[in-house]
């Protein structure tokens, strides 16, 4: 991340002494006033835990992080920082034994940003050069000399120190390498390292077994009472029940007898009068007798509409049309004779008496007058004859003489089945009569099949009343048989409903009583499994946190170790660059900061390859060794605050300052204050004293006051 950092928003859930803890940090100035032991260094921790996490891993307290600021009630180590980047971050961080989670969530979007080193990831530095630039705390008092913070910025930076030579440097780092894994197997830091971590692992893992094991059997042992509590109610339980079984019995009874009684009376009363099955049999004779009588008044009717289209489908001859095709049939036969008596006439005059043409003529145009004619006539006859659908005169004078003899048997037999038609109806209608007639004594009638069905439904109904009323007065004669109902009523007064069945509650008072034993005898076993667990010992807390201290070391070891691979290759190029390039500018930096705080009396500051730092005085440039300790101090702010401005290239960021003006005089901590506040970026100060706060009111400065 490039832009400015400040950090929003301080919640602490468990750290050190502190414990749900939530402050709202200003973009500029904090104060935290507070007394020795009042919370502020642990705050301070706080802030590089959320960032980095627990980074110490000495065996000393005062200067392992984790052994100093996890919570003392025992709970976890746990917070989070609300941080303002280029955009607004929520990072929480908890550590609990060897395990720890962190996470790093964009506010806006929600987002897990999964970062690597979310502190590195935001500063653009490691821990080290973090606490040795941005975190400035009395637990690692200031020093001019500095080799520590030299090597971690050695890639960004390196003194003009002429007499520094590159081969020197590198015989030291080969050194070192050497120290961490030596030329020959089995040898060096890390190899012991890693023999320890290994013992430590099977060490663990034999004392985590036990502890699970003894965590197990405790368990076991509270559930076995549990279940020995339980078991005992149960059988107390079951033989209260089986006390109370036979008045329940009693009182089940009675009920019946009463169920039983009601039964008896509403059946009676339920019974009904309805018309006997003989009564019905006799409706549904008369139904059929109606329903043959339609059947044939029915048949009767298809029978007379057979005979009247047969009449109808009859063909008969207009006499008129026969005279007229005997006429048609003579007149052709005539004039057909005539055609061929003028063909006769034709050859006779023209081939045997040899006349005139004129005779000739003559003779043709009558034959073919004549032809003309016949021919007429044919097709006249032809067509009327068609029309019949007879082929000649004599078929359709056969037609004729058919068609009369048909007629007068047609009317006979139409007359004939109109005399049985109305024979049909009449029957017909006396039986619908007496149906009607029979079924009007059991109500209204609208249709004689329905009422017949409803009637015999009612018959059905009545009968089924009656059976189930002797049925109940049968059931309730052979309860009073068996039994006698004073001495139930007796008996039931003091019964009280039971859960279950008898012979449920006689399983389960002998299952009961059988687990019963069996807890009890796993209940002995498990306090024998539990004392032997216990002789056996160990701490498996203690042997996962060497044991993490060991892998962490190790870790660190294989890191530096490459580090230090690497920096010998590339130190020699990058040495002469970073000599000539930022010590320079660095002392110029911190000498006009170190001017200004100690007021005109040291003008300038000079710096060697490990930070050592000489000023100028009355006599001339003289080692910072020579300083005050409060001058001390200050020139150490001042180097750092020049360090910030070049590793940060103007980025403004969060500065923790615990109690870092102890041991400076107030004139120079008032300009120290100015020169911070000045700088533009979010101070976090902390002081046993209000000495601080008098002076950021007498510079105008405003500032947030936090209270623990």
């Amino acid at each position: 991340m490039k832009g400015n950092v400040n950090i929003e928003r301080i919640n602490i859930a468990a750290f050190g002494k502190l414990e749900q803890k939530e402050i709202e940090l200003s973009p500029r100035v904090n104060l935290l006033v507070a007394p020795n032991e009042g919370g502020k260094s642990t705050l301070s921790g706080f802030i590089r835990f959320a960032l980095y996490g627990f980074t110490g891993k000495s065996r000393g307290i005062a200067e392992n992080p984790k052994k100093l600021y996890m919570p003392w009630s025992g709970a976890a180590a746990s917070g989070a920082l609300t941080v303002k980047a280029d955009r607004r971050l929520r990072i929480e961080r908890k550590v609990a034994g060897t395990k720890e989670t962190v996470s790093c969530t964009d506010i806006a979007t929600n987002t897990d940003m999964c970062y690597g080193n979310i502190g590195e990831e935001l500063f653009g530095v490691g821990c080290e050069v973090f606490e040795k630039t941005l975190f400035l705390s009395t637990a690692e008092p200031p020093k001019s000399d500095d080799k520590a913070l030299a090597e971690k910025l050695q890639v960004l930076m390196f003194s003009a120190d002429e007499q520094t030579e590159g081969e020197k440097a590198e015989k030291l780092l080969t050194k070192k390498k050497n120290a961490l894994k030596g030329r020959t197997a089995g040898s060096g830091r890390i190899y012991e390292l890693e023999t320890e971590a290994a013992r430590l692992e099977s060490k663990l893992s034999q004392e985590q077994s036990n502890s699970s094991e003894l965590k197990r059997a405790e368990e076991e042992h509270r559930k076995y009472t549990e279940e020995i509590s339980v078991r005992e109610k149960e059988v107390a339980e079951a033989e209260a029940a089986l006390a109370n079984y036979e008045n329940y019995e009693a009182l089940l009874l009675l009920k019946e007898y009463e169920r039983l009684q009601k039964e008896k009376e509403e059946k009676e009363a339920a019974e009904t009068v309805a018309p006997t099955f003989e009564e019905i049999e006799k409706l549904q004779g008369l139904k059929r007798k109606a329903d043959g009588a339609a059947d044939a008044l029915r048949v009767r009717r298809e029978e007379y509409v057979s005979i009247s289209e047969e009449e109808a489908k009859s063909t008969s001859v207009d006499p008129s049309v026969l005279k007229k095709c005997k006429r048609q049939s003579a007149l052709a036969k005539v004039f057909f004779a005539l055609s061929l008596g003028g063909i006769a006439i034709f050859l006779l005059l023209h081939f045997a008496l040899g006349k005139g043409i004129a005779a000739t003529v003559g003779a043709a145009a009558f034959w073919v007058l004549m032809l003309l004619a016949g021919v007429y006539c044919s097709v006249s006859l032809s067509t009327a004859l068609k029309k019949t659908g007879c082929k000649s005169v004599k078929a359709l004078e056969a037609a004729w003489e058919h068609s009369k003899e048909t007629e007068e048997s047609g009317a006979q037999r139409r007359e004939a089945a109109n005399r049985v038609l109305k024979a049909a109806e009449a029957a017909e209608e006396f039986a619908k009569k007496e149906l009607f007639a029979a079924l009007s004594l059991y109500g209204e009638v609208k249709d004689s099949q329905t009422a017949i069905n409803e009637l015999l439904r009612e018959h059905i109904a009545s009968e089924s009343l009656k059976a189930e009323s002797k049925n109940a007065k049968d059931n309730l004669n052979a309860f009073l048989s068996r039994y006698d109902v004073e001495s139930l009523k007796e008996k039931a007064k003091n019964a009280v409903k039971p859960i279950k069945e008898k012979s449920q509650l006689d399983i389960e008072k002998k299952a009961a009583s059988q687990r019963l034993s069996l807890y009890k005898e796993k209940l002995s076993q498990t306090a024998q499994r539990i004392a032997a667990l216990r002789a056996v010992g160990g701490n498996p807390v203690a042997t996962a946190e060497a044991l993490s201290y060991t892998v962490a070391e190790i870790e660190k070891a294989k890191h530096s170790y490459n580090a230090l691979s690497i920096a010998v290759e590339e130190l020699t190029a990058a040495g002469n660059e970073l000599k000539e390039s930022f010590s320079p500018i660095i002392a110029k930096r911190a000498g006009e900061y170190f001017n200004t705080l100690t007021d005109g009396e040291h003008s300038s500051m000079e710096l060697d390859t490990s930070f050592a730092m000489s000023c100028d005085g009355d006599y001339g440039q003289k080692s910072g060794e020579y300083l005050s300790t409060g001058a001390k101090d200050g020139a150490y702010l001042c180097l750092r605050l020049a360090l910030v401005e070049l590793l940060f290239e103007g980025r403004k960021v969060p500065i923790v300052l615990d109690d870092a003006f102890a041991r400076i005089d107030t004139p120079r901590t008032k300009r120290m204050l100015k020169m911070l506040c000045e700088s533009g970026h979010q101070l976090i100060i902390s002081s046993c004293s209000s000495r601080e706060e008098r002076l950021l009111k007498e510079l105008g400065q405003e500032y947030s006051l936090i209270t623990l």
